[in-house]
């Protein structure tokens, strides 16, 4: 155990970083699982990272889902401040799950995967914003056009050998599959299905998991 008072409190932040990734099951965590002796040696082995839990953040009781939506496109990072770096964009609409709060920053981790960063809290919304018909139109277009099988779904598409698809396009030929190609293609009752799947906030959100 180091002696002096500040590499006890750097001991402390190293120890508790690995506590933390085994509390929100990160893969870090699964290796502290193992016993509290390699829980302690793998956090004094952690010197160079920066990411250590700061003595005024309030950490959110282990099994506490706090859900919130992205309300404005924002970038998700590494560090709570804006010159941290960026891990990825997020878009409107996008779920996550307060893990942390820093003043007026949280640690979120996304609910349709396992990514971790910090997010300014003036991003976050409550309930799932709203979205156009046309922004639920585009979505639909392009999720139809990942569904199809094959390089020519649309006449705007090229096939293999770079030819344009054109009149060739699944989109052009009668019968068969023939994906959204354009926002006109989507019916309101598609718009309306999406709506209700993705726009109805989960009636246990916020509420402690199992």
């Amino acid at each position: 155990m180091p002696a002096d008072g500040g590499a006890v409190s750097t001991y402390h932040r190293r120890v508790n970083l690995v506590a933390w990734a085994a509390a929100i099951d990160h893969p870090l965590g699964h290796i502290a699982l193992r016993g509290r002796a390699l829980l302690l040696a793998l956090g004094l082995a952690l010197g160079g990272m920066a990411w250590a839990q700061p003595a005024s953040s309030q950490m959110v009781p282990c099994g506490f889902v706090d859900r919130r939506y992205v309300a404005t496109p924002t970038a998700l990072r590494l560090t709570p401040n804006v010159n941290g770096r960026r891990v990825a964009q997020l878009a409107r609409g996008v779920a996550v799950a307060v893990l942390e709060q820093q003043g007026t920053w949280a640690m979120v981790r996304l609910v349709e995967e396992q990514t971790l960063g910090w997010v300014s809290l003036r991003a976050l919304a409550l309930n799932p914003p709203r979205r156009t018909d046309a922004e639920i139109r585009r979505l639909l277009v392009r999720a139809s056009i990942d569904a199809y099988d094959g390089n020519c779904p649309c006449p705007y598409f090229t096939d293999a050998i770079g030819r344009s698809c054109g009149g060739r396009s699944a989109w052009s030929r009668a019968g068969g599959e023939s994906p959204w190609c354009y926002p006109r293609d989507v019916p309101q009752e598609a718009i309306d299905a999406w709506r209700e799947e993705h726009e109805t906030p989960p009636s246990n959100a916020g509420a402690p998991t199992p």
